[in-house]
């Protein structure tokens, strides 16, 4: 075979080498990109403390506990407080909740009450919990923070 022939033949497979690969690349004709999922925005953001701090009203009808609460993607944030309290061989339990606008973080007290059949809160130690919860109006998607600790409850 003479030289001629054999680099004929030796640019033919490579130009149909590349060809070849670069065919799959290229837009078949008439065919469009599919739709773009519109942005989704990141679900709300949400932070709670509580201060350790809270005071027994009414006697015992209801303990104001204290809360740092913070969020944002939404215009507000359910805060829920759960409070229990023993003293001598009585268990007292209660909750209590608001909703905190979102922005700016905020200080509020929470107002618990007892649940039903169940004793007045007094002054002293009582085990607290909080829930802050934000949910996206966009996304519906939601965020939680929580806080528990030992809280002092002045009468």
């Amino acid at each position: 075979m003479p030289v001629r022939s054999l680099l004929g033949t030796i640019a033919a497979v490579v130009l149909g080498l590349a060809l070849a690969l670069a065919v799959p690349v290229l837009p078949a004709i008439g065919q469009q990109s599919p739709p773009m999922s519109p942005p989704v925005s990141p679900p709300g953001e949400a932070e709670v403390a509580l201060t350790g701090a809270g005071q027994v009203g009414a006697r015992g009808a209801v303990a104001l506990v204290e809360v740092e609460a913070s969020c944002t993607g939404a215009a507000e944030g359910e805060l829920v407080v759960r409070l229990t309290q023993r003293r001598l061989l009585k268990v007292t339990e209660g909750s209590g909740s608001t909703t905190i606008p979102c922005g700016e973080p905020v200080t509020v007290e929470v107002a618990v009450t007892p649940f039903p059949g169940l004793g007045p809160f007094w002054g002293g130690n009582a085990f607290a919990q909080a829930d802050l919860t934000v949910c996206s109006p966009t996304t519906g998607t939601c965020a939680t923070a929580e806080d528990q600790r030992v809280v002092r409850l002045r009468r």
